[in-house]
C-alpha cells in the first residue's frame, strides 16, 4: 500500500518561490528515508544522475540512494514524511528539491528549516511542501491547498475557480503558463521599453495585466530586457514545457472572461474555448474572437472575425491575415454559374529560413496544409479571378499579409515526394481546380495582342520550372519560387529540394473557411458575452482604441 500522510494547515506559509528569478534545485545531506515502501526506483551511474532524474519529474521532491552500487529512491509530492540523519542511524545520501533563488552555494540550514516550496511554480497555493530541521533529521510536510481569503483574483495562481474570479474587476485575468515563446514569435513588443522597468516576475505580470496592448508576457532573468511581451499579431503557438525546465522563467496569457468562463479552471480556459476582447485586449479588430487550444506540444492561440463581413471585396469567412480563394464558372454570356470548387482561405507567413517539415506542421496546426496549386497560374498575383494567391498585399484593415513579390522569394508549398511511388503529388488534389472554371491573366489589362485568357482549368497542374523536379536523393520537397518579371506568364515555378534548402522566405498554407471547419458563429461568441449581435455595430475594419478594463 502506497504511504500517504497528508496535513492540512489553516495557516498562510512564506512560499519560498517568490523570488523572480528562481528555480529548482538540490540540497543535499547524509541522511536516509524512514521509509522506501513509497519510492520508485532506477538504476543510475552516479547520484548527479539521480538527482537529474528527479529535476525532470515535476512530481518529484525528493531523491535518494544508500551508495553508489544501489538504485536511485525517488519520491513524489506527499510520499515520505521524515528523513533521518546518519548520526542517528540513517545511512545513505539524500537530495532535498527546493526552489530557490540562491546561487550554486546553497545555505542548507536557511532552507531546510521552515521552508515552504511549490510543485508548480506558477502555483503557490497548492500541492506544496514544507521542509523543518528536527532532533533525527528533518521532515516534510504537506499542503494540499492554502486559505484563499486574502487572495485578490486569485493572485492569478493556478488553482481556479477563484472566490471572487466573477467579480467584475476580476474578469480580465493572467493564465500563469509552463511554457516559452514558440514558433512564428515575432519580434517582441516594448516600443517605450517599459519592460526594462521592472525587476521581477510579479511586476512583469501586473505590467502585462495593465497594458490594454499585452496578450503574452514572457520573463526570462537571463535575457535583456527580463521582462517581454507580444500583442496578438506578434505571437502564435506557446511551446509547453516542464516546471524542471523553466529554469526561473515565467510565461502568462491575458484572458477576457465572461460569467460562464469565470468559473472554468485552468485547464479549462486553455483547452479549445473562445474569447471576446473587444475593449478589453487591444489590437484585436473590433468584430473578432481568439481561440485558445492545448496541444501536446503547444498553447495555440487563433484569432477568427465576423464570417459575414467581406473585409476585402473578395469574399467573407477567412480568418486575419488569410486572402480568400473562390473558382468561378461562366456561361456562354460570363454569367457565375455554380461552382463545385471548395472555397479556400490563402495564407503566406514570412519565414526566413523556416524548414519544409515546421513549414508543414505549422500549416497543419492552422487546421490546412501547405498549399496545393489550384489551376495554372494559381501562384501569380496577376491572374485576374478572385481565386488566386495575392503574394504581397496589404489588407485594407490592419495586418501585412504575405511576402513581397519583388525579386525572386521562394516559399514552401505542399508539392512532396510520395515515398511509395516517388512521385511528386499535391496534399490536397480535392482543392485543385478541375471543372473546366476559367481565369485571365493581367495581359488581358496591359497587352492588347495578347488576350491573356481564358484558361480554361480541367486538370490538376504542376507548373515545374524547366529542369524540375530534380529528382536528386533527398531532394523531397518542393518551393515555389516568384520570377522577377511577375507578367512573364505564368510567373513562377515549381523547384524540387531538400527539406531544409536554405534561401526561403516563407511559405505558403491553404485552409478552408472558418465556418467550413466548424468555427463558431461570431453571434454566438458575443451571446456568451451578454452582447446582443444586432447592437454591436462596431466598423469590422477598426482596431479597438477605447479600454473599459471592467
Amino acid at each position: 500500500m502506497r504511504y500517504r500522510q497528508l496535513v492540512l494547515l489553516l495557516t498562510i506559509f512564506l512560499v519560498e518561490a517568490n523570488a523572480s528569478d528562481a528555480e529548482y534545485k538540490f540540497v543535499v545531506v547524509s541522511g536516509e528515508p524512514v521509509t522506501l515502501n513509497a519510492s520508485e526506483t532506477a538504476q543510475v551511474a552516479s547520484f548527479d544522475e539521480c538527482t537529474d532524474k528527479c529535476e525532470q519529474k515535476t512530481e518529484c521532491v525528493l531523491a535518494y540512494q544508500s551508495n553508489s552500487s544501489d538504485p536511485c529512491y525517488l519520491f513524489d509530492w506527499n510520499s515520505i514524511t521524515q528523513i533521518i540523519k546518519n548520526e542517528a542511524g540513517g545511512n545513505g545520501t539524500t537530495a532535498f528539491k527546493v526552489y530557490t533563488d540562491q546561487p550554486c552555494e546553497l545555505d542548507a540550514e536557511y532552507l531546510l528549516n521552515g521552508k515552504t516550496y511549490p510543485q508548480n511554480p506558477n502555483d503557490s497555493t497548492k500541492n506544496l511542501w514544507k521542509i523543518d530541521t528536527a532532533e533525527e533529521g528533518w521532515t516534510i510536510t504537506y499542503i494540499d491547498k492554502k486559505p484563499s481569503e486574502d487572495l485578490i483574483c486569485g493572485n492569478f495562481s493556478h488553482d481556479r475557480p477563484y472566490k471572487d474570479g466573477c467579480k467584475p474587476e476580476c474578469l480580465i485575468t493572467m493564465v500563469q503558463l509552463l511554457a516559452v515563446p514558440g514558433p512564428l514569435t515575432d519580434q517582441f513588443n516594448d516600443p517605450y521599453h517599459a519592460g526594462t522597468n521592472v525587476s521581477n516576475w510579479n511586476e512583469c505580470l501586473y505590467y502585462c495585466h495593465g497594458n490594454p496592448n499585452c496578450l503574452v508576457v514572457y520573463f526570462n532573468p537571463d535575457s535583456t530586457p527580463i521582462c517581454r511581451w507580444w500583442s496578438i499579431d506578434r505571437i502564435f503557438f506557446l511551446n509547453k514545457t516542464e516546471a524542471s525546465e523553466m529554469g526561473g522563467q515565467h510565461m502568462a496569457l491575458k484572458l477576457p472572461l465572461s460569467n460562464k468562463s469565470c468559473l472554468y479552471t485552468t485547464e479549462e480556459l486553455t483547452n479549445d474555448k473562445y474569447y471576446y476582447p473587444y475593449n478589453k485586449i487591444f489590437q484585436f479588430y473590433d468584430k473578432s474572437f481568439f481561440l485558445v487550444r492545448t496541444t501536446p506540444k503547444y498553447y495555440k492561440i487563433s484569432v477568427y472575425q465576423d464570417e459575414t463581413v467581406d473585409y476585402n471585396g473578395r469574399g467573407a469567412g477567412c480568418e486575419p491575415n488569410n486572402q480568400i480563394s473562390v473558382m468561378y464558372n461562366m456561361d456562354k454570356n460570363r454569367n457565375n454559374l455554380p461552382d463545385p470548387n471548395p472555397i479556400l482561405c490563402n495564407r503566406i507567413k514570412k519565414a526566413p529560413g523556416i524548414t519544409a517539415d515546421a513549414a508543414k506542421e505549422i500549416c497543419n496546426e492552422w487546421d490546412g496544409e501547405l498549399a496545393t496549386e489550384r489551376f495554372f497560374g494559381y501562384f501569380n498575383p496577376c491572374t485576374v479571378t478572385k481565386a488566386q494567391l495575392l503574394c504581397d498585399a496589404n489588407e485594407s484593415y490592419g495586418w501585412q499579409y504575405g511576402i513581397s513579390c519583388r525579386g525572386t522569394p521562394k516559399m514552401w508549398v505542399g508539392v512532396r515526394k510520395n515515398n511509395v511511388t516517388q512521385q511528386f503529388q499535391w496534399p490536397r488534389p480535392d482543392w485543385a481546380s478541375t471543372t473546366n472554371a476559367q481565369i485571365f491573366t493581367c495581359k488581358q489589362m496591359y497587352k492588347k495582342e495578347d488576350k491573356g485568357g481564358p484558361w480554361f482549368m480541367n486538370k490538376l497542374e504542376y507548373t515545374w520550372a524547366p529542369g524540375q523536379p530534380d529528382n536528386s536523393p533527398g531532394n523531397d520537397c518542393g518551393y515555389v519560387q516568384i520570377d522577377q518579371d511577375i507578367l512573364n506568364w505564368p510567373g513562377y515555378g515549381l523547384y524540387s529540394s531538400k527539406c531544409d534548402v536554405g534561401g526561403i522566405q516563407g511559405f505558403v498554407c491553404q485552409t478552408l473557411r472558418q465556418q467550413d471547419k466548424g468555427i463558431p458563429k461570431f453571434s454566438e461568441i458575443l451571446n456568451e458575452y451578454g452582447q446582443d449581435p444586432a447592437k454591436v455595430l462596431q466598423h469590422p475594419y477598426f482596431i479597438q482604441t477605447a479600454y473599459d478594463p471592467v
